[in-house]
């Protein structure tokens, strides 16, 4: 800990003012100013001394510049309590990054959050739990591109049309010596900081980073650095190579005076290498919350606000909403059936179907939403190429919307001849067969999605994200079971349609039939999705530990 110049009182480090106050003369100072308290030594060594606590449950550990700031429980397991181990050497980072979201900014970010997501339930906002937040320095790695040497880049210029029909696309090739270096990526050094909620608080702002000082230490906890630097040079290749792309094209669109080029990255050469430049402190409120066996973990960026949090579904609350929206549903035919009386069992039968078929996309795609985000990192699941708003992870597709209403609409004419001309009711037909077609197209184009899973190996050190992707695999099999029964229920329903059956009561049956099955399907996925955000206890680098229940 680094004391007070002026009365020898330990210091705390306030985010507001970004300065080291003493509380016993008040005096605050410039922590770049401050005596470091690394002996000369320890810097020839590139190391600093720290006080280190580690848990005796699951072998997680914190530093602290501070003997006395004991730490009252594990962070990662929920364990009662970490114990003090000794006075330990620890790397000496070459800068850090320091808080600049208060704790009471990081609980209101994590609240905002909470209230985003209207299918977790409100314990995730028990004041008490949202207290446990405490401010973590994590270590980070630094990563650099440098390009060096003779270039080729062959790039697109935007398709233009010329008339009659016809475009014409310009091509471009540009060489040129090229000495760069492109920066901007981090990733933790943490085996106990998972990968999945890293990702997530990125990015930092690089050009809020100091150079290291221990006093910005002060008064909170810090990680030390465990993982190798070279397990995520592939990642940082990927994500920087994504940076010079967008440099590069906004280079050429300047020289050609071109509205949008695309670049061909695979025919370019570009001589580059992916360096370490340097590691780093970055800041991370941390909260935990455990429930038996499972933990589910919510973190803050403690610089930006950015909040990256495992917040497990509800499935009574799903149940509730998907009961309310059923029985509007189901008041809304009963007012069609009093406001158009040809409206018959035939009627709600393709209602039925058009329903279950838009139940399946909105179902496929909330999985899809759930897994995708998890593993969008990996290129097997998530390639560039399909990072577009034609996918739309974050929002349910408005023409799948569209072909819902549509089929819904045709549905209607084209049992309501008696109501309207027959011109119509054929028109309705082909409208409920078109909407009702893109629906099961875009249901299988979801299952491709899904299938990749299947071959996926994941790379990522994540636990969480092992576990949703294995989780995934197993899920997959019953997934499909169930899916190909609804679809033979739906196909069966759509024969039953087409014929016309003097007993309305078998339309009425059946209609029960697909919204049983529709409700067995809703069921499975629901269950599966509520376990998505919920992790083992996690075990590091204490061998035969047993987790404390206190």
């Amino acid at each position: 800990m680094v004391h007070c110049p002026t009365c020898a009182a330990p210091m705390r480090f306030d985010i507001p003012t970004q300065r080291c106050v003493c509380g016993h003369c008040m005096n605050s100072f410039d922590p770049q100013q401050l005596n470091d308290n690394i002996s000369e030594d320890a810097k020839t060594e590139n190391c600093f001394e720290t006080f280190v606590y580690s848990c005796p449950n699951c072998g997680a550990e914190l530093m602290t510049t501070d003997k006395n700031d004991a730490v009252g429980f594990c962070p990662y397991c929920g364990g009662a309590s970490m114990i003090y181990d000794k006075m330990r050497k620890e790397w000496l980072p070459e800068s850090i990054i320091p808080f600049k979201i208060t704790k009471e900014d990081c609980k209101k970010a994590y609240v905002r959050e909470v209230r985003r997501h209207p299918f977790v339930s409100r314990k995730f906002r028990n004041p008490k739990l949202i207290e446990g937040f405490r401010g973590i320095y994590m270590p980070y790695w630094d990563y650099e591109e440098h390009v060096k040497g003779e270039c080729a880049v062959k790039a697109d210029g935007e398709e233009k049309y010329v008339g009659h029909n016809d475009y014409v696309t310009d091509h471009y090739e540009a060489r040129f010596d090229a000495d760069a270096v492109i920066s901007g990526f981090s990733h933790d050094a943490s085996v106990s900081f998972d990968d999945h909620l890293s990702e997530k608080l990125a990015p930092y702002d690089h050009s809020g980073k100091q150079p290291f000082h221990p006093a910005y230490l002060d008064g909170f906890y810090a990680e030390s650095g465990d993982s190798d630097a070279r397990n995520y040079t592939e990642l940082a290749d990927s994500t920087l190579s994504d940076y010079l792309e967008d440099e590069l094209a906004l280079e050429l669109e300047k020289q050609t005076e071109n509205s949008r080029m695309t670049l061909d990255m695979e025919e370019s050469t570009l001589p580059r290498k992916v360096k370490v430049c340097e590691r780093g402190m970055y800041p991370v409120w941390f909260m935990s919350y455990r429930r038996g066996k499972k933990i589910t973990y919510a973190a803050v960026n403690g610089q930006t606000g950015k909040v990256a949090a495992d917040l497990p579904l509800s499935p009574l609350r799903i149940l509730l909403a998907a009961l309310g929206i059923g029985a509007a549903l189901f008041g809304l035919i009963l007012l069609f059936m009093q406001l158009l009386p040809s409206i018959k069992g035939k009627t709600m039968l393709g209602i039925s179907i058009a329903v279950s078929l838009f139940g399946v996309y909105v179902l496929q795609h909330s999985l899809l939403q759930s897994v995708g985000n998890a593993v969008r990192n990996e290129k097997i699941f998530w390639p560039k190429s399909l990072r577009n708003p034609d996918f739309n992870i974050g929002n349910l597709s408005l023409t799948a919307i569209g072909a819902f209403a549509l089929t819904i609409v045709g549905v209607i004419a084209y049992t309501s001849d008696s109501s309207y001309e027959h011109f119509w009711g054929t028109v309705g037909g082909i409208a409920a067969i078109i909407g009702a077609v893109f629906l099961v197209w875009k249901s299988l184009n979801q299952s491709s999605y899904l299938g990749r899973l299947k071959v996926m190996q994941i790379k990522s050190e994540s636990k969480l994200r092992q576990a949703i992707v294995s989780d995934s695999k197993r899920f997959l099999k019953i997934n499909t079971f169930i899916k190909l029964a609804l679809f033979i229920l739906i196909a069966l329903g759509v024969g039953l349609f087409l014929l016309d059956l003097p007993k309305l009561s078998v339309y009425y049956i059946y209609c029960v039939v697909i919204s049983a099955g529709l409700f067995a399907y809703s069921a499975v996925e629901i269950a599966f999705q509520a376990k998505l955000g919920e992790r083992e206890l996690p075990q590091f680098k204490k061998k035969g530990a047993l987790y404390d229940e206190n």
